[in-house]
């Protein structure tokens, strides 16, 4: 083993180094997964717009590159050199899913329910933090793109392991399961003419709500009642919130790639 002046191996001072830059990252992942939390949390339409406009500009940058590779796949060639199609069809593509992830996030974190905002707004950054660690490992051991696989590839199993989180909470007591009766007694006596966009948000939510009881019910009919409410889960429209938690997680994971790069 080779000692510098000092009488310390060179290795062990890069181990030290390694550690500390690894810490540093961390902490600057959690507080930035913290800080889109309490935007979502507290700021939820300026942040369903944000979302709606990153989409947009993230789903146009990258269904450009998939269409150019994709419909010559389809079409035998013969979508080769027309870039004003695939310009036209990534811009219609990345316009509606930015239309639908702002919808998605005005529904998930908008409502009258504050303990019920705080525990998404928790699930939902536990949601970012593991689709973000995710990417950075297919990153690290793969090559993989965090951007291209969290845009195309990483929503779905977000979303349903959100779906099963809030299913668990749900089962735990934690969160109401909406009962028909109380939700059109709300919409009969206590939602307005002209609801807030906070009100509208929280009744559409007991919709869901019931449409996920509802799902229930019937799978419980061919499984037990124990497990029903997971299984349903799968239906659930909160899968759709995935598609939200994936955005972020590509956000945090291309910050994080970047401070590793130039660490």
């Amino acid at each position: 083993m080779h000692l510098n002046g000092r009488g310390h191996a060179p290795g062990s001072m890069r181990f030290v180094y390694n550690v500390i830059t690894n810490l540093v990252i961390v902490t600057c992942e959690l507080l930035l997964v913290a800080l889109i939390a309490a935007i979502a949390r507290y700021a939820p339409i300026a942040f369903a717009i944000g979302t709606g406009v990153l989409t947009a500009m993230l789903g146009l940058w990258l269904e450009r590159r998939r269409l150019a590779h994709e419909l010559p796949f389809y079409f035998e060639e013969k979508w080769s050199g027309r870039t004003f199609g695939v310009e036209l069809l990534a811009l219609g593509t990345a316009l509606f899913k930015g239309l639908i992830a702002a919808f998605i996030t005005v529904l998930t974190f908008s409502g009258t329910d504050a303990a019920r905002l705080d525990i998404i707004a928790l699930v939902f950054a536990a949601g970012v933090f593991a689709g973000s660690s995710l990417l950075r490992r297919l990153s690290i051991s793969f090559g993989a793109s965090p951007s291209r696989w969290g845009f195309f590839r990483l929503a779905t199993p977000l979303g349903l392991i959100y779906a099963q989180i809030i299913a668990l909470l749900v089962v735990l007591g934690v969160l109401d399961q909406a009962d028909v009766l109380t939700t059109l007694r709300q919409a009969i006596f206590d939602l307005p003419e002209r609801p807030s966009i906070e009100q509208a948000s929280e009744f559409l939510f007991r919709i869901e709500q019931l449409y996920d009881a509802f799902i229930q019910q019937i799978v419980a009919l061919v499984i037990p009642e124990g497990y029903a409410m997971f299984v349903s889960a799968l239906l659930s429209v909160k899968v759709l919130s995935g598609f939200v938690i994936a955005i972020y997680a590509v956000i945090v994971a291309e910050a994080v790639r970047f401070l590793e790069d130039n660490s």
